[in-house]
């Protein structure tokens, strides 16, 4: 990918284009915008990777790794049915878009794109408030 970007960086800065070179121009930024528009719908992440993501989030933040052994087992076996209710997943072809309902809002979590997903928020906001209290207080 980053390949067929330098050529056509390259082709682009050739100072002396004829007819024909302008016309292989079009034809290799075509061909190279098609690529890659196919290779972002091919590697477009599935609602399960967003689910992952969030779920290694979650299993990794602050709040889990002050709990106990046994709260995080549970935890596990809880999230799921949790995400599967509050994630939902929209699809756009060429990337994808997670949104979590929290108190009746909507709200965008995630962003997918070439079989990543990022997270567009801090974890640790959804995060029970008594902890969060706690941690205030110290």
């Amino acid at each position: 990918m980053i390949a067929l970007i330098k050529i056509i960086t390259y082709i682009c800065r050739s100072s002396n284009f004829s007819e024909n070179d302008i016309e292989m121009k079009k034809i290799i930024v075509l061909v190279s915008f098609v690529v890659i528009l196919l290779a972002m719908a091919i590697t477009c992440p599935t609602p399960q990777d967003h689910r992952e993501a969030l779920k290694s989030a979650f299993f990794s933040s602050q709040y889990m790794k002050k709990q106990n052994t046994l709260t995080v087992l549970l935890g596990g076996a809880i999230i799921d049915p949790i995400l599967n209710q509050t994630v939902t997943t929209n699809d756009y072809f060429i990337f994808s878009i997670s949104k979590m309902k929290k108190n009746d809002k909507s709200r965008t979590v995630t962003f997918g794109v070439f079989k990543h997903v990022f997270l567009l928020f801090d974890i640790n906001d959804f995060t029970p408030k008594e902890d969060k209290e706690k941690a205030t207080d110290n």
